[in-house]
């Protein structure tokens, strides 16, 4: 039997070098091409998530129909991921199809997708996909368009790898009932939501204490005619939620309608709203809607500040003029010591109290009642006449009378201003009789605080400097 020459053997190893380097090269081109320019394009989602600042989170816009809309950019997906719950499932599911590593960037209205896979089981290559994002039955689907081996060498679809094979159908969960739509713009993925289309659940409770004192100083809560309607005609504070969603319903802006009438409401009861919505969801939409509601709540606020202010300085003028001896007793009123003119309280201040409908009174106690103020006022004997004819027959001289003042207030309601011995601040609303007969009395009229009926609602209140507080006593 004869041997194979040598030579053969040599002719056939090199033809086995030859194919191994042409691999070798192959392989290493590959490599190369997969992954030149490319190392950048991979996201971390922990480092992402990490340096993350959830106040960066864009806020819900509300459009005038109650569309509400987020513009979410690449970072802020990674956030919302994983607050929704999905963000580690995706990573195993990539990891299924031989995906190492993912990175996403969005810009120019169009979304490329960035993918690191295991080709032929092993060899590590890195790829680049334009993608096409679409809502479609309650479902993010991320269709591959065209597909690139690194940064440019285009392929054709089957030899596309698994990751980019078929489209990949995101889930966000609860949240996708209320997905309207979903597209690409600039440099986000926008996000359309059904937002105040929503059913209006939950309890609200009118701010009854706020929208008294506002009917008293005579301060607007709301614009809207209905939403004014429906906070003053609550029963018992608690707004009909049917009336409620019907203003939303037929509001040309219903933003501003509802912002009107949470305006009115307590914040606890703001905070109940659309409890069944999905928690991100919900939080994002309330809180557009809770802080435009509580600004504008925190300006009605202080608008009545500055209304009651005129009040306690109106009354505190009256008490200083009167204990510095400024004042001095007349027939039907008082007068300045100093120049003897008529002294009134529609004189002193700036509200739109005029000399017909206001008037300086006497308060005195016989029981020692709290609602007067007598320790810092001076015996009625020490104070100054304006005339000998000053009929003193109601008044004794050896006791001490506070001084209160009864107007109508600018939301037109009968008010008697006064000092309690703690020193605060009192608004008494008064009965039409009451009102009418210190108006008409020709002397000054001469009030026993122990005669004031009980008020039925005490309105607590913030007072300015010098005061103990204020007080609101209503009749009903």
């Amino acid at each position: 039997m004869e041997k194979a020459p040598a030579s053969g053997k040599k002719w056939i190893l090199w033809i086995a070098l030859i194919i191994a380097a042409a691999v070798f090269i192959t392989v290493a081109l590959l490599v190369l091409a997969g992954g030149k320019g490319l190392s950048a394009r991979f996201d971390d989602p922990g480092q992402i998530l990490s340096a993350y600042d959830p106040e960066t989170f864009p806020a819900l816009t509300l459009e005038p129909d109650g569309v509400a809309s987020v513009r979410m950019a690449r970072d802020d997906l990674y956030y919302f991921a994983r607050k929704a719950g999905i963000l580690d499932a995706l990573e195993d599911t990539l990891a299924q199809q031989g995906c190492t590593g993912m990175g996403l960037r969005l810009a120019d209205g169009g979304a490329v997708v960035y993918a690191r896979c295991r080709t032929l089981g092993f060899l590590p290559l890195t790829y680049k996909a334009k993608v096409a994002v679409d809502w479609q039955d309650g479902v993010l689907t991320v269709t591959p368009e065209k597909v690139w081996l690194g940064n440019a060498i285009s392929l054709s679809p089957r030899r596309w790898p698994d990751v980019f094979g078929s489209p990949l159908r995101i889930d966000p969960g609860a949240v996708s009932d209320s997905v309207l739509s979903v597209s690409l713009k600039g440099e986000a993925l926008e996000v359309r939501l059904t937002g105040l289309g929503e059913p209006l659940t939950g309890q609200l409770l009118a701010d009854r204490d706020m929208l008294r004192a506002a009917g008293i100083y005579g301060v607007s809560v709301s614009d809207d005619e209905t939403a004014a309607a429906l906070l003053s005609s609550a029963p018992e504070g608690v707004i009909s939620m049917d009336a409620a969603d019907g203003l939303l319903r037929s509001a040309a802006d219903a933003p501003e309608a509802l912002t009107a009438l949470l305006a009115g409401c307590t914040s606890e009861s703001v905070q109940s709203l659309w409890p069944e919505l999905e928690t991100n969801y919900r939080r994002a939409l309330l809180s557009r809607v809770a802080q435009a509601a509580e600004e504008r709540h925190a300006a009605v606020d202080g608008a009545l500040a500055l209304e009651q202010a005129r009040y306690e300085k109106l009354l505190t003028a009256v008490r200083e003029s009167y204990k510095s001896g400024s004042l001095a007793i007349g027939e039907t009123g008082f007068f300045s010591a100093a120049s003897g003119e008529a002294v009134t309280a529609g004189g002193l201040t700036t509200l739109s109290a005029t000399d017909t409908d206001s008037r300086i009174v006497f308060l005195y106690t016989l029981s020692d009642s709290r609602d007067v103020c007598l320790e810092d006022m001076p015996a009625v004997s020490t104070v100054p006449r304006a005339d000998r004819k000053v009929d003193e027959s109601r008044l004794s001289s050896a006791e001490v009378y506070d001084l209160g003042v009864v107007l109508t207030s600018e939301g037109n309601v009968p008010l008697l201003l006064h000092r309690d011995r703690d020193g605060a601040f009192l608004l008494r609303v008064l009965s039409d009789t009451d009102y009418v007969s210190a108006l008409v009395e020709r002397s000054i009229p001469v009030l026993c605080a122990d005669d004031f009926p009980e008020p039925a609602c005490v309105v607590t209140r913030d007072s300015g400097e010098g005061w103990n507080g204020a007080q609101i006593l209503l009749l009903k």
